[in-house]
């Protein structure tokens, strides 16, 4: 993103360093310059340490400060997504949908949310788990990137469950299955319905 608007240098005395808080948390001190917190996952900016943070919580910080969730962002660039359909177009969509319910993870989720609505829909009706935990899949294939799009294209539900619920929270997981038009059977962030249409 910066690359498109600015010289951009790496260096390992950096005028500006964008800090990632998992791994090695206190790599930060190391830097002089300007340090500004990405946080990827569920950690609270403590701006006694960054002077700047784009984050996923609800929190005023003047210009120091900037939500912006993983469910708007992928590694592609902006989400775009889908305007409202009609019914005919969702009907039509939906004759093509041949599998009920997908389940992509790679590891379990902290209060066991994910793993419960597997658990309760799979004793209702065969639920594909095509990710790397829970793997129901014959000879354990298992997808990822494109082929997990793939994967919501035919399914009629998608468990986008979060790994925790952290208020502001909201990752990729439902935002893929809005895109592909699958219905999202979702829990986490306690404050979803800020972001999308309950």
């Amino acid at each position: 993103i910066l690359s498109e608007r600015y010289d951009v240098e790496l260096s390992d005395k950096p005028d500006y360093a964008f800090i990632y808080p998992l791994g090695n948390p206190c790599k930060y001190t190391k830097y002089d310059g300007v340090r500004i917190l990405v946080a990827g996952e569920p950690v609270a900016p403590d701006f006694s340490a960054y002077d700047y943070a784009i984050g996923f919580d609800h929190i005023d910080f003047g210009e120091r400060y900037i939500r912006y969730p993983v469910s708007i962002w992928s590694r592609f660039g902006p989400m775009k997504y889908r305007t409202s359909m009609t019914e005919e177009e969702a009907e039509a969509i939906l004759k093509n949908k041949s599998v009920f319910c997908n389940f992509v993870y790679s590891h379990e989720s902290q209060l066991g949310m994910r793993e419960k609505l597997f658990d309760a829909l799979n004793e209702y009706k065969h639920v594909d788990a095509a990710g790397t935990y829970r793997n129901n899949q014959l000879n354990g294939y298992y997808v990822k990137g494109a082929t997990k799009h793939q994967l919501l294209d035919k399914s009629k539900f998608t468990i986008a469950a979060e790994s925790m619920a952290y208020p502001g929270f909201c990752t990729e997981k439902i935002a893929h299955a809005f895109l592909r038009a699958s219905i999202p059977i979702y829990a986490g962030d306690p404050l979803v319905a800020e972001e999308f249409n309950t």
